[in-house]
């Protein structure tokens, strides 16, 4: 068990991931009423909550309210003070800056816009994990469909879509295998991952090239 624990008053909502990004403060994203990103303290009291939950979505299902905003990372830049955010639910890449504005959404290759945009939603399928260096973003992307609602394989994505932080797409890397996360290492050029090869998880890298960087 952890030293400590902070038990978060519910009528904040769920917690998902959480992200630290200066000596007194932490981002998290989740499904909190009414909003959906949460500023903590060090002690994990709520400073603030940012980021509007459409008021459609407000009036489905907890369990689609909860998987519209499963976001499966949050990466920050300190050099530029700058989030990046990847939904799973829906193929869209989100860049924040510090005061939790959205500064740019770009819409994945398969169009899966959220349902409150009353547009076709073509693969529930998106983004997986991120990582982030100096210069670029990092996305494990899917575009799959699941056969059942427990076919988790379908969300382990075969690409690396990479951009830079103003959210323009340069490069995707196509590999076949599933990957589950990944983490990068600018001093070794390198994308480590955990992915399946259909049998076993395992560990591995990718080499990057220069302008992959």
């Amino acid at each position: 068990m952890p030293d400590s624990i902070k038990k978060i008053p519910v009528d904040y909502g769920l917690p998902l991931d959480i992200q630290k990004f200066d000596s007194n403060r932490f981002i998290s994203y989740g499904t909190y009423y009414p909003n959906r990103y949460a500023i903590f303290d060090k002690n994990f009291d709520i400073i603030s909550t940012h980021v509007s939950i459409p008021k459609k979505i407000l009036d489905v299902s907890n369990f689609t309210f909860i998987q519209s905003f499963d976001h499966p990372n949050i990466i920050y830049n300190d050099n530029i003070k700058m989030f990046a955010v990847g939904m799973k639910t829906y193929d869209m890449l989100q860049i924040l800056n510090t005061d939790i504005e959205v500064v740019k959404s770009v819409h994945g290759p398969d169009h899966n816009f959220p349902d409150w945009t009353g547009k076709q939603k073509l693969s529930p399928e998106g983004y997986m994990p991120l990582t982030g260096s100096t210069h670029k973003i990092y996305g494990v992307y899917s575009g799959e469909t699941p056969s059942t609602i427990n076919d988790w394989i379908k969300s382990f994505g075969k690409n690396i879509h990479i951009f830079d932080w103003e959210g323009r797409p340069l490069k995707r890397i196509r590999t076949d295998y599933r990957i589950g996360d990944i983490v990068i290492s600018e001093s070794q050029k390198r994308l480590y991952l955990v992915y399946y090869d259909e049998e076993y998880f395992r560990f591995g890298y990718i080499e990057l090239l220069e302008d992959e960087l």
